[in-house]
């Protein structure tokens, strides 16, 4: 049986004989070792970055939609897409029997290409909101103007709340609270600009616009769409509460 010192000469003796092979070895583990630490902070990172992002919906709202965040398998897409379409009837109902509910607000989505003058943005986030849609979830602050109030819902008046990234592309060089714009050939007067959020895995979240629910319902048929229906409650205890309350 050889002894300590004779295993280890032996060792330095193979690595000297075969300096390429120890080499490309050491060099496979090195590599080894570097990406596995490298994946492990990509993925620390990443789930940093979403849990503040989650966090800033808020820990006490929840949303209630027709499909689910996702799907597991095709089966379950066509279960679900057999499901009613929701309706502001059903917001109506959350808003007067939730218990829990200390704020609702309905959206309905669509994208849709914007103008002003020679400019335009194509693929522009649109949605119709309620008087609340921006204080329930992730609150929408603005740089600028104000937000719609209940008669501009009401009255279904053409006023539109823009991104900072819309501004910059369509009124790069003025104020466009006051200014007009159009969306799908009708004109709206803006009222307000959104202060600037940022991005999302690479993708901006200040190209978008809003407008009344009701003018969106004016102008487009939304019998076939299913409605987003937000909801928030004072504390998360109460959100669990809710949630169960909302079950349609």
């Amino acid at each position: 049986m050889m002894s300590r010192e004779e295993t280890v000469k032996l060792a330095l003796d193979a690595l000297r004989v075969h300096k390429l092979r120890s080499f490309l070895t050491l060099l496979g583990v090195i590599i080894g070792v570097a990406s596995v630490i490298s994946v492990v902070s990509v993925i620390q990172g990443l789930n940093e970055y979403v849990a503040s992002t989650v966090m800033d919906f808020g820990s006490t709202s929840f949303t209630v939609s027709k499909f689910s965040q996702g799907f597991n398998s095709l089966d379950d897409f066509w279960r679900e897409s057999k499901r009613k379409n929701l309706t502001m009837d059903d917001l109506e109902s959350i808003t007067q029997d939730c218990k829990h509910c200390s704020r609702t607000a309905g959206v309905f989505h669509d994208n849709k290409t914007i103008k002003h003058k020679n400019q335009a943005v194509e693929n522009c986030d649109m949605r119709g909101v309620t008087a609340e849609a921006h204080n329930v979830g992730s609150v929408m602050e603005l740089e600028t103007g104000r937000h719609f109030t209940p008669t501009d819902i009401d009255h279904a008046r053409y006023a539109v709340i823009i991104g900072s990234d819309v501004r910059d592309r369509l009124f790069p060089y003025e104020d466009p609270v006051g200014k007009e714009m159009t969306i799908d050939g009708s004109v709206f007067t803006v009222i307000a600009v959104a202060k600037k959020t940022g991005e999302f895995f690479g993708q901006s979240q200040d190209v978008f616009v809003r407008i009344p629910i009701t003018t969106f319902r004016k102008m487009y048929n939304t019998s076939g769409q299913s409605l987003s229906i937000l909801a928030e409650s004072k504390t998360p205890a109460e959100m669990r509460l809710a949630m169960e309350e909302v079950r349609i």
